[in-house]
């Protein structure tokens, strides 16, 4: 990752070590917005953001538990959304009491709408890109879905198969359901690779591709959303995952200003998007007094 002008951190939570990138000034968490990536990403989703916006404020980027350089959530234990929110709480802890402004994308754009509506208190402002806020499943989906996730976990898993490059890696990252940029998937990969003796494997937790235990219903979300005390944004892609029940969705949020930006999913990894991801973010920023 040379030349993104950033420094490992860690946190321990749990016993357990979340791994971090840092963006601009260390020395003061003041002002400071706590990054949070999409789901199989990692820290690396904000090495073209971090550098730009951590000019005027320091920036956070953290690897969710199983993602990245972060620790793996004991055996026996699932990826559910609310534990995500428990670690980012708790990294909050350590940062200190000063108010933080939030940044998530996709699921970490969902993750820090909770956060937000847990912790008003701590949370000066919101930024989700391309994300709506949590799955949801039907109230009566819930019996089926939890069967699932138990037959899924009984499943013997294959053996992982190892690639003989990373770069073939960085290639399948790019072309993946969301395509990135090569350079960027080249970046994510670094993070998301181990060396093992015949090749490379991911690093990441099998369990993230697991079926969800359960979900949250659209009332549970609309109950969080309407607890977001911060001043929001939420730009999404026009090539992004946004329909139009998820846009009806985030009006729900009381402080928020809702923003159309050109890309898709990732559009802070699209060199030619990213100007106009900055100029959306910055502007916002502009008029808040922290």
């Amino acid at each position: 990752m040379d030349g993104m002008n950033a420094r490992e951190r860690s946190f321990m939570v749990g016993g357990r070590r979340l791994a971090a990138l840092q963006f601009g000034a260390c020395n003061d968490d003041r002002g400071l917005v706590v990054a949070l990536h999409g789901w199989l990403d990692n820290a690396a989703s904000f090495h073209r953001l971090g550098p730009v916006l951590s000019e005027k404020r320091p920036l956070l980027a953290l690897d969710f538990a199983g993602h990245g350089l972060s620790d793996w959530r004991p055996d026996g234990e699932w990826y559910a959304i609310w534990d995500y929110v428990r670690d980012v709480v708790r990294v909050l802890d350590q940062l200190g009491a000063a108010p933080i402004h939030l940044l998530g994308h996709s699921l970490g754009a969902a993750v820090a709408s909770l956060v937000a509506a847990v912790m008003p208190e701590r949370v000066h402002s919101l930024v989700m890109l391309d994300g709506l806020g949590p799955l949801t499943f039907e109230a009566e989906e819930s019996v089926a879905r939890f069967r699932s996730a138990l037959a899924w976990e009984r499943e013997p898993r294959p053996e992982a198969v190892a690639y003989e490059e990373r770069e073939r890696m960085a290639q399948a990252r790019a072309r993946g359901r969301f395509p990135i940029p090569l350079e960027s998937a080249r970046v994510l990969v670094e993070r998301a690779a181990m060396k093992v003796e015949d090749g490379w494997l991911w690093r990441h937790d099998p369990r993230l591709l697991a079926p969800s235990v359960v979900r949250m219903t659209e009332s549970h979300v609309s109950s969080f959303f309407q607890a977001v005390e911060a001043p929001t944004l939420v730009c999404l892609a026009e090539q992004g995952i946004a329909t139009e029940s998820g846009r009806e969705r985030v009006k729900q949020l009381p402080n928020a200003t809702v923003v159309s930006i050109p890309g898709g999913h990732h559009p802070h990894l699209e060199v030619e998007n990213l100007p106009a991801v900055v100029h959306c973010i910055e502007r916002f920023y502009s008029g808040l007094a922290i």
